[in-house]
């Protein structure tokens, strides 16, 4: 029997709570299986209805959700796998979007999930190797709107573009939250790569005031770009984040004013926070441990220059320096450093200060590296290992009791239920609300609950993903051909026997598997005891399509049926007319007026079925080829979108009118070249204004000498399809 974990209790609590207070009674439930069934499901559904997803691997779903309070959800949780050309779009408000994975797709320059609306929730989503721009934008438009539970990893381009993106709107607050996720294993060595895993707001937004919160996330290995979190907006809340082992990267403050940062952990990385521009940020009950070239920085940049920082009731242990300023002529400018531990640096405490901070009741232990400051006491803070590895006060510490005030007031920016008095530790345990009585770095003693990460591996991001028990099988096909799986689905408990067997698409041949099954043997067997992939390999040759379109009432059969055949394949082509109408002739690349007619297909073919009652008599036009031999006229693309490329061939100088008719004979366009040499030439045509259908190019041919009135010496008439 499995065992129930604590976390697995937690979020079953959480989705029976959904259940009961968040769908309206009498709510119904839709199960889809395919995009046509969830679109049918959604234009059904009403305010409160569950749009259940099967368990299965699902390829090029795109869900377009304009439909608002709704749950749409996989009916297991991380059994439903999108892939391929799959993504979502929530215009929509009061939107779930729930237990989904986006695994191993390429949807070139769009996002998988992009919000518009206002109060929407993605959560339990996984997205992971998809070749994309972003992963997740929610727009300026929208509002409220939650990211909880979800795992961002590994975006497979390096395209310069961000992972999750809040755009920020001029004239009000975003209010996003985006909580307990994970951001993990992004390829790249850091600088301005461009793949930050968060960014709120742009340089051009940073005077727009954004509150989003980005709470209980944990960051790993995020070496896209030097900016694990770039914060371009004014008044957003960082807290409770863990940042792990980021070799090339750190939080940054940028264009945005106002930012808050407090109970983080940055352990093990290059840095904790720079911050590069903007007034009035606070920094206030955090960890730092274990960084390797800074700690913090402030810089020195001529644009929006810092100005008004309180860094406050913060541990700094066994990391690089603090680096207080950096070259230039904008010096950061009445910057508070309170209440804060320096401790057992890699070398020394600090660099490059400015001589004009602030400092307030700050302990230091360890090479300072600058002059002692007034509000700087040298002493040992009586730092102890727990059995978690983390340092927490001895009972000894002489940081105890011994917080001084005097500080700017932290801010209390509405609707963020923010820590402004530092009610609380980084563990959330209560300090005195008495200055002089709280301790000074980030921890308060006694540590009744033990200074650890809040934020971890194993307490964000999907919780299937912890499950060993959900298994992934994604296939995919080279040649022409499908994978039938036995169980199907794709998504299955460890341990099952699924038995897969290549079916090859007419004219093909199954060649070999590839992967996790290897060999000729179809079917074949695979046991689930890991996620797998298999490839199956068919021989396939090239294909030419063959089109005829029906003019008038009727249809065109093909034996063999499929519309797409093998070089020199020899099909029979029946025009079958409605009652009351009869067969006429065959027009574009087909002629005559026999029925049924036999074809080589050698290539592309295009051609029409001429319908037309008793009274209409049929007419052939020759195609392509002047009635003398003299002259050929081709055309390409077919079928042609906005632009007809003829290839216009003669045997001696002439002059040449082109001239395009409706199948029913109408002049739509006519279009004169003038005198060609002998050879080969060619003519592009603009038929962007030309109706959709079957048209009918015609080239007269002059004597060189033409003159308006002359006559016509020859002429090619060829048809095309306009689409």
């Amino acid at each position: 029997m499995k065992r129930l974990t604590l976390r697995s209790l937690f979020a079953l609590c959480v989705t029976v709570l959904f259940i009961q207070f968040s769908v309206p009674a009498f709510s119904g439930n839709h199960i889809v299986n395919s995009k046509s069934s969830f679109d049918t499901a959604l234009k059904s559904a009403l305010s409160g209805d569950t749009i259940l997803w099967k368990t299965g691997v699902y390829q090029d779903i795109y869900m377009v959700i304009g439909s608002s309070q709704l749950v749409i959800a996989a009916e297991v949780p991380g059994k439903v796998i999108f892939t391929g050309n799959s993504k979502a779009l929530i215009s929509g408000n009061h939107n779930t979007l729930s237990g989904f994975q986006y695994l191993s797709g390429s949807i070139g320059s769009d996002a998988v999930i992009v919000i518009n609306g206002s109060y929407n929730h993605i959560t339990q989503v996984n997205i992971k190797d998809y070749d994309c721009t972003k992963y997740l934008v929610i727009n300026s438009a929208g509002e409220h709107n939650t990211v909880s539970y979800c795992n961002l990893e590994h975006r497979a381009n390096s395209l310069d573009k961000n992972i999750l993106s809040i755009l920020v709107d001029a004239n009000r607050p975003g209010y996003h939250t985006i909580r307990y996720c994970s951001f993990k294993n992004f390829d790249g060595s850091g600088g301005d790569e461009g793949v930050e895993p968060i960014r709120i707001g742009l340089s051009s937004q940073g005077e727009f005031i954004s509150r989003s919160v980005v709470e209980y996330c944990y960051f790993t290995q995020c070496n896209g770009d030097g900016e694990i979190i770039s914060n371009k907006a004014r008044q957003n809340v960082f807290r409770y984040n863990t940042f792990e082992d980021n070799p090339v990267a750190e939080m940054v403050l940028r264009h945005g004013d106002e930012g808050v940062v407090y109970g983080n952990f940055f352990l093990n990385g290059m840095g904790g926070i720079r911050v590069k521009e903007g007034q009035h940020h606070v920094i206030y009950n955090n960890y730092f441990s274990g960084l390797k070239e800074r700690s913090l920085i402030l810089m020195n940049y001529n644009v929006d220059p810092l100005d008004s920082i309180t860094i406050a009731y913060n541990t700094f242990v066994n990391s690089a320096r603090v680096r207080l300023g950096s070259p230039g002529s904008y010096a950061p400018a009445h910057i508070t450093l309170a209440n804060n531990i320096f401790s057992d640096p890699d070398n020394n405490l600090f660099s490059e200060g400015t001589g004009t901070e602030t400092w307030i009741g700050n302990i230091a232990h360890g090479p300072l590296g600058i002059s002692q400051p007034e509000g700087m006491r040298i002493d040992d803070p009586g730092l102890e290992l727990n059995s978690e590895d983390y340092y927490e006060l001895l009972p000894t510490s002489t940081a105890i009791d011994s917080a001084q005030s005097g500080y700017p007031d932290l801010p209390n920016y509405p609707g963020l239920d923010i820590d402004y008095e530092v009610a609380y530790d980084l563990m959330k345990q209560q300090r005195p609300s008495d200055i002089s009585m709280k301790d000074i770095g980030c921890s308060e003693f006694p540590n009744e609950v033990g200074v650890k990460p809040r934020a971890t591996a194993e307490n964000t991001g999907p919780s299937y993903l912890n499950d060993a028990d959900i298994l992934v099988l994604e296939t995919a096909i080279q040649g022409g051909g499908k994978i039938m799986l036995d169980p199907p689905g794709g998504v299955y408990n460890a341990g099952t026997e699924v038995v897969l067997m290549a079916i090859p698409s007419a004219y093909s041949t199954f060649i070999n598997w590839s992967g996790d099954l290897t060999g000729q043997s179809n079917p074949d067997t695979l046991i689930m005891d890991a996620n797998k992939q298999v490839t199956a390999y068919f021989d396939t040759p090239p294909l030419h399509q063959v089109i005829v379109y029906p003019m008038g009432p009727g249809h065109v059969e093909a034996d063999p049926l499929g519309w797409y055949y093998p070089d020199s394949t020899k099909i029979t082509l029946t025009a079958v007319p409605d009652s009351g109408y009869m067969f006429s002739h065959w027009s574009g690349q087909l002629s005559g007026t026999e029925n049924p007619i036999d074809v080589l297909v050698t290539d592309y073919v295009v051609g029409s079925a001429n319908f037309t009652d008793e009274s209409v008599v049929a007419v052939e036009i020759p195609n392509g080829f002047s009635t003398s031999g003299n002259f050929s006229m081709d055309l390409f693309p077919v079928p042609a979108d906005n632009t007809l490329h003829i290839a216009f061939a003669g045997n001696r100088q002439c002059s040449v009118g082109f001239s395009i008719s409706s199948v029913n004979g109408s002049l739509v366009k006519e279009v004169s070249s003038g005198k060609m040499g002998p050879g080969k030439h060619q003519l592009e045509v603009d038929i962007s204004d030309l109706p959709a259908g079957i048209c009918a190019i015609r080239a007269r041919i002059f004597d060189p000498l033409f003159e308006p009135g002359s006559q016509v010496e020859d002429q090619i008439t060829k048809m095309f399809v306009k689409q």
